[in-house]
């Protein structure tokens, strides 16, 4: 499997892995949280940036750990492709519920974030963006445990490893940019359809799973 492959997969599976219903509600969120207290243009974007880095931060530090165990463990490689269909069924069993995954400030800002003020309130965004990546966003997480997996038994060298897990994180995020910015008028549109994307992605995620068992039982 050569270098361009492993690209190529990285796209497709970051790709998936970044439509994040959890994470990206809670962007949205914390942009109205922020407009809310007052805070104008940058400032005004400085809070949910302070969660994105978090979740940033978060994912990778989960890459880079499981890559690490996967390396040195090869009996584990066997059982990536069965988490990745456990997740994979508790994301269909999720967009099969009639409520919406969508959160409201209540829920996406956790009252201890909310009774913080100033430089406090964006260290405790960044705090809960790496607590977010290492707990709600591992449940949908699938194509990423596989990726890890791909990239543990194909790639040998240390440096070309993290730098694919950086890249990886890298896309996870731009959605979550994206939502930080767009209006809010249109973010509450794509909020509404939110069924339609996570079944859709369910869809796909057969695909990869498909691949991932492929390049795994190759080794």
């Amino acid at each position: 499997m050569d270098l361009r492959e492993i690209l190529v997969l990285m796209v497709l599976y970051a790709g998936v892995d970044s439509v994040n219903i959890c994470a990206l509600s809670t962007t949205v969120v914390l942009s109205l949280y922020a407009a809310s207290l007052g805070f104008q243009g940058l400032g005004k974007a400085a809070l949910p940036f302070s969660f994105i880095a978090g979740v940033y931060v978060g994912y990778v530090l989960v890459g880079l750990a499981v890559s690490w165990v996967l390396s040195y463990v090869r009996v584990l490689l066997l059982l990536v492709v069965l988490l990745a269909v456990l997740l994979l069924v508790l994301d269909l069993r999720e967009a099969l519920r009639e409520e919406s995954r969508a959160c409201r400030v209540g829920e996406c800002v956790p009252s201890w974030l909310q009774r913080v003020k100033g430089l406090k309130l964006l260290f405790g965004a960044f705090i809960y963006g790496v607590l977010v990546s290492w707990s709600f966003m591992m449940c949908s997480a699938a194509p990423y445990i596989l990726f890890l997996g791909i990239l543990s038994a194909h790639v040998k060298a240390l440096f070309v490893k993290v730098i694919m897990v950086l890249a990886y994180c890298i896309i996870i995020i731009a959605p979550l940019v994206l939502a930080s910015l767009i209006p809010m008028v249109i973010a509450g549109r794509l909020m509404a359809s939110l069924r339609t994307v996570l079944l859709a992605r369910a869809a796909v995620m057969v695909l990869i799973i498909a691949l991932g068992a492929y390049y795994l039982a190759i080794l």
